[in-house]
């Protein structure tokens, strides 16, 4: 943590409290999405989350002092493997070894488990007019879509044509490789719309 810390504010002096520091080899970390919040994620192999965030103090002296701070410690039943922080930065998204994947409320810090898939293969969140929408991409070629605050059930899911590889999506869509040489191309205000594309390159012969 020292290190991530001296990386991101310059070789200044960082203090980390020893109780604070993960027990076990730190797996992820993630900063919040807005850039005025000092604020970080730290997902460990001892089944912890870790909330921190960074403070200055001695600001015009000649050393200023830089502290990280643990603002929350939430334990899981497994090692965390990933986290995803999408924008504003009102969930963060937590996939554990066990194949869970949670939502930790920011700033309640509630913690609320919405899909068990050891295949999971991607997870995502965008911030939508009516509400925030995770995404979900798992190995069986399950496309699922989930509403906050109710991830009790996905709100729509989608079986696609060819086996998903991996995904990336932005605001307004969603983009996954798959084999075959195919990809699908979903807008996410039409999730029951999949169009897709060969990406197969024919080779035209010299004449």
């Amino acid at each position: 943590l020292q290190s991530l810390a001296m990386s991101v504010l310059g070789s200044q002096l960082v203090e980390v409290r020893d109780e604070e520091v993960p027990g076990d080899t730190v797996q992820v970390v993630v900063f919040h999405p807005d850039p005025k919040k000092v604020v970080f994620a730290v997902g460990s192999w001892d089944c912890s989350l870790r909330l921190y965030e960074i403070s200055e103090t001695g600001l015009g002296s000649i050393s200023p002092k830089v502290s990280v701070g643990l603002v929350h410690c939430v334990v899981l039943e497994a090692p965390v493997l990933d986290l995803r922080w999408p924008a504003p930065g009102e969930l963060l998204m937590v996939l554990t070894g066990d194949g869970q994947l949670s939502a930790l409320t920011i700033p309640g810090l509630a913690l609320t488990k919405f899909l068990l898939s050891p295949g999971l293969l991607f997870a995502g969140g965008v911030a939508r007019p009516g509400g925030f929408l995770a995404l979900t991409l798992s190995c069986d070629k399950t496309l699922a879509y989930w509403a906050a605050p109710d991830f009790s059930r996905p709100a729509h899911s989608i079986k696609l044509a060819y086996t998903p590889l991996c995904a990336d999506h932005n605001q307004q869509a969603l983009l996954v490789a798959m084999d075959h040489n195919q990809m699908a191309f979903v807008k996410l205000d039409q999730p029951e719309t999949v169009v897709y594309l060969n990406m197969s390159l024919e080779i035209q012969p010299n004449v």
